[in-house]
């Protein structure tokens, strides 16, 4: 099955991303949690849990294989009348770097990297075994996924705000004179 780079259609939503380059996004396989899945649909949304997941409700994971969580709310410094002090606030936007820095902002100014998404690489990525709703397991032909950041080791760029479209290869139909 042929991994080729498919061209990227921009959608604008953040949390659409999308790889340029090798690898795959890791998942937490839901049947078995010390096992992973892995995909190239970077279609994701922050789940009710305030983790970054797959609409299926797999969890992306992190380059140390950890579930990725973005909180609602952090605890912050804010001037009150020119005194600093402690104050909790809200999230208020999520930005995605091209290294998988994952950036939350608080009040509006205040901003942590709470993690970077984990991108996998194979020995053989177009010997994976597609499990269906473009998901993918290893298996000893492919090499197990290493997982690692973005734009290390031959990883790609990780875009954010578009997704990447169907790799279909079509050949032309057979015609009679």
């Amino acid at each position: 099955m042929s991994q080729k780079q498919g061209n990227l259609q921009k959608t604008n939503a953040v949390l659409d991303l999308a790889i340029e380059g090798e690898g795959m996004f890791t998942l937490r396989n839901m049947d078995d949690a010390q096992s992973f899945l892995y995909t190239r649909d970077g279609s994701f949304t922050v789940d009710s849990e305030g983790e970054i997941a797959t609409t299926e409700g797999y969890k992306v994971l992190s380059l140390n294989g950890n579930a990725i969580t973005v909180p609602m709310r952090a605890a912050v410094t804010v001037d009150v009348n020119g005194v600093e002090e402690l104050g909790m606030r809200a999230l208020t936007g999520i930005a995605i770097q091209p290294d998988g820095a994952v950036e939350a902002t608080y009040g509006g100014n205040q901003i942590f990297v709470v993690a970077k998404i984990g991108v996998s690489n194979f020995a053989d990525s177009s010997s994976l075994t597609p499990i269906g709703n473009n998901m993918f397991r290893d298996n000893s032909k492919s090499g197990a996924g290493v997982i690692g950041g973005a734009l290390t080791e031959g990883r790609g760029k990780i875009y954010s705000g578009a997704l990447e479209m169907a790799n279909t290869l079509t050949s032309p139909k057979n015609c009679l004179t």
